[in-house]
């Protein structure tokens, strides 16, 4: 054996290592995607409910916010403002339409973020932290916040 063969059988074998460990990743972080998505829209639902809840319990606020959800869905509604939430579990996507928000629609997807180990709600590349998320749109519905954002 020469020394460039023993030297390129070492490169192409790690290479191959290392591409293998990231398919296995690839595959983990699939499956748990797969089992948690359902878990994180429900977490994301439950978050815009309760705070619905909170602001209308405030003195002078009763009634303020309209909160329905469905299986997949839900719906805020302030006046005639609205912001509109639909959960494709198979693409684990939420689709979002906004009356206040530019733009007035959007999505974010569940799935491990890069250098992440565990699934989460992401714009692009980035994990989008859930209570400020829903923070900033229920505040552009009241009409006291930014109505654009990171997502």
């Amino acid at each position: 054996m020469s020394e460039w063969s023993k030297k390129s059988a070492q490169t192409f074998q790690a290479i191959k290592d290392e591409r293998l460990v990231k398919d296995r990743k690839a595959l983990q972080d699939e499956e748990l995607c797969k089992r948690l998505a359902p878990e994180i829209w429900q977490e994301l639902v439950n978050l815009f409910k309760q705070k619905c809840s909170e602001f209308n319990r405030e003195p002078g606020m009763a009634n303020t916010f309209s909160f329905s959800a469905g299986m997949n869905d839900f719906l805020v509604t302030q006046g005639t403002e609205k912001f509109k939430a639909k959960f494709n579990s198979g693409s684990r996507q939420i689709q979002f339409d906004s009356s206040t928000w530019n733009p007035h629609q959007f999505g974010l997807e569940i799935r491990v973020a890069d250098g992440r180990s565990k699934p989460e709600l992401v714009f692009k590349s980035n994990p989008v932290e859930l209570e400020s998320f829903a923070n900033d749109h229920l505040e552009s519905l009241l009409g006291i916040g930014q109505n654009s954002s990171r997502y």
